[in-house]
């Protein structure tokens, strides 16, 4: 957000930093949230494609195990859990239903290898909205859109669920709420999570220390 505000504030925007950054020239205004997601009525790649080198030369910052956790999920205990709710960028917000009206997605790389390694932890079929017909499954449609609420076994559904700029041939979504039932004695452990946090990539900078 540093590298941000001052990339924008030697082209000329006025920045303020709260909650999210907002910056301001003549009638252009720009904001940019924490998570990384930015919004504005004017072309965004002028502004902020000349500071993707920047950002993908930035060390990584260190972080617990247990603080990236959270921000990619939470659970209903911290001990042997039953659940897990995803907390995703853009497929976890009131976007999901526009996404799924107009066909697109907005799962990143990291939100999939998170997503991927928590349906390893479920012995019962995970619920996903499909763009192809289950067994058992109810059709659904979105914004014109046909689609089936179904549910996945864990293999299936991440090798379906679709990321970011990319479209399997049998397409899946995590559904609305972002629930998965786990399986205590699956769940992963804090070093194995570890581990898939160390293959996030470019996505996420941060690195689990």
């Amino acid at each position: 957000m540093v590298s941000l505000a001052s990339h924008l504030s030697t082209s000329g925007f006025r920045v303020v930093m709260a909650d999210s950054l907002r910056a301001q020239s003549g009638g252009v205004t720009l904001r940019i949230d924490p998570k990384g997601l930015a919004w504005s009525r004017s072309d965004l790649a002028d502004l902020l494609l000349p500071l993707i080198p920047r950002l993908l030369a930035s060390p990584k910052e260190p972080v617990s195990v247990g603080d990236l956790m959270g921000l990619y999920f939470t659970t209903d205990r911290l001990v042997r859990p039953k659940a897990l709710r995803l907390r995703l960028r853009l497929e976890g917000s009131s976007n999901w239903r526009v996404l799924r009206a107009t066909g697109m997605c907005g799962l990143t790389p990291d939100e999939k290898v998170v997503a991927s390694a928590a349906f390893r932890g479920c012995r019962v079929p995970i619920p996903m909205l499909t763009e192809f017909p289950t067994s058992g499954c109810h059709e659904r449609v979105i914004g014109g859109r046909l689609y089936y609420d179904s549910r996945l076994a864990s293999s299936e559904a991440a090798a379906a669920l679709r990321v970011l700029g990319k479209t399997p041939s049998k397409s899946a979504y995590i559904a609305q709420r972002g629930n998965i039932p786990v399986a205590p004695g699956l769940f992963p452990r804090k070093e194995e999570w570890a581990r898939v946090f160390d293959g996030l990539g470019e996505w996420c900078y941060l690195v689990a220390h």
